[in-house]
């Protein structure tokens, strides 16, 4: 997704997360189906709140015009429908419960359901990481000098100690 404070809606066994990790994959239902699923297994939700189910032969998928299209093995094509895409005011409060997922049941956290044409997905794209890593190995050099600079005053004090005990005798 494009846009920061947007996020997919996954069912989980501990009911319903928000995610924004947009890799999907097919899943087999016991009446032949497919369903879309994330890595764990977790069913990715449609616009409606229910599991995004496939047909069997369905090939490949495609986000066209704010809707998923289905490409089947026969050479057609079936609109399936779109996602559940949630818009959250504040990200930043949203409660991480880990494998990239969130919880908006947090205090002051607003989330509202959007249509599929507000949506921003960009197909085949990866999300640029927050991090600036110049800034971050600078800390790191920083934090090795430090450890550096307390094992020498470590051993400075050693060898005092050393030095002392030794004038005693």
């Amino acid at each position: 997704m494009t846009e920061p404070n947007l996020f997919y809606t996954i069912e989980t066994g501990a009911g319903e997360r928000l995610t924004r990790d947009g890799s999907f994959y097919y899943s087999e239902t016991p009446g032949g189906l497919l369903q879309l699923v994330t890595k764990n297994g977790d069913r990715v939700l449609n616009e409606e709140g229910e599991p995004i189910t496939l047909p069997a032969n369905t090939s490949s998928l495609e986000w066209r015009g704010g809707q998923l299209v289905a490409q089947l093995a026969g050479g057609g094509e079936q609109a399936i429908g779109t996602f559940g895409i949630i818009r959250v005011d504040r990200p930043q409060a949203l409660e991480a419960v880990g494998e990239n997922q969130f919880s908006s049941e947090s205090v002051g956290v607003y989330a509202e359901a959007i249509g599929p044409a507000a949506a921003q997905i960009q197909q085949k794209s990866i999300e640029s990481a927050n991090v600036d890593i110049g800034q971050e190995m600078a800390e790191l050099m920083a934090t090795q000098r430090q450890m550096q600079f307390q094992a020498r005053a470590f051993t400075f004090s050693d060898d005092m100690a050393g030095l002392v005990n030794t004038i005693r005798r």
